[in-house]
């Protein structure tokens, strides 16, 4: 994920020294730079996506899945402590912020249950479940107009798309998309959605198609 002014890229998983955690680095056309740890030796930190402010969310894998949030400067660098944004018995994954930072949606999982879509009012830290279905949910990303998500909705590999509207709870079912997408991710214009597939020989590659 891009920092506001598009100067830094951050990511989580596994940075310099095989060490995990969040990490940022600078692009810009003077050359490659070193990686910052924003922060690290957390394993499972994964899910990040980051708002208009600077806010980071992401979430912690483990049996029990928490969302968490992190304030960082323009360049990467970490500007308070972690908070917990949300901490229950489920499995809390794949936070994703609106475009103008007001709501944060990610998805929810119990063992048994279909994984749903949620929403967080990120000035009130209130939340509630954005859609109940009997299918689960996956991979969330923003429309530009910041009140409809668009989602994967099915079980198994494959799936159809919808576009969930955040005041009337309403699903509209998208066509002309790929059915078997994975870590959708809408342009800020609402223009193309990149996403990846898995192959046949179990690898990942990553597509573009106009939305």
């Amino acid at each position: 994920a891009f920092t506001p002014d598009d100067r830094t890229l951050c990511w989580s998983g596994t940075g310099p020294a095989v060490n995990v955690g969040i990490w940022c680095v600078p692009v810009d056309e003077t050359g490659p730079a070193e990686p910052v740890a924003v922060l690290q030796g957390v394993a499972g930190a994964s899910g990040l996506s980051i708002a208009r402010d600077g806010t980071i969310a992401y979430a912690i894998r483990r049996t029990e899945s928490d969302l968490w949030s992190l304030p960082i400067t323009g360049t990467g660098q970490a500007a308070g402590d972690p908070v917990p944004l949300f901490r229950d018995t489920s499995r809390n994954t794949y936070p994703t912020f609106s475009l103008d930072g007001r709501h944060l949606a990610f998805l929810s999982w119990r063992p048994g249950s279909p994984s749903d879509l949620w929403l967080m009012n990120m000035q009130t830290q209130a939340s509630a479940l954005l859609a109940p279905g009997k299918d689960d949910q996956f991979f969330p990303t923003w429309m530009p107009d910041n009140r409809r998500v668009l989602t994967a909705i099915g079980r198994g590999p494959v799936r159809r798309m919808g576009r969930i509207d955040i005041d009337t709870r309403q699903t509209e079912e998208v066509k002309g998309l790929p059915s078997e997408m994975a870590n959708m991710a809408l342009s800020p214009d609402g223009r193309d959605l990149a996403y990846h597939v898995t192959n046949h020989s179990g690898g990942l590659a990553a597509w573009r198609v106009p939305a």
